[in-house]
């Protein structure tokens, strides 16, 4: 599963995100790593077994709205289980 938040998000921030997964108990595959998109800090990725979290920076709420390339990167090489 993936799951991606903005971390300008005001309505559901992206604390509150991780606190939830936390809360999940799920073992941590790889700690957290920056991925980059046209030269720039696109954001960060954490991968736990069955979940993958991606915090995208600069985005709000609407993150494929906000931050386009950066969305698109990330969903294109999860479904395509390319790394991030």
């Amino acid at each position: 599963m993936m799951h991606y938040s903005g971390n300008a998000d005001w309505i559901v921030p992206t604390d509150g995100t991780q606190r939830w997964i936390d809360g999940l108990n799920l073992p941590i595959l790889e700690k957290w790593r920056t991925f980059i998109v046209d030269d720039h800090v696109g954001g960060w990725i954490e991968e736990y077994q069955g979940l993958t979290l991606a915090v995208v920076h600069g985005a709000g709420h609407m993150v494929p709205e906000n931050k386009p390339r950066e969305m698109h990167h990330v969903l294109f090489n999860w479904i395509n289980e390319n790394p991030i």
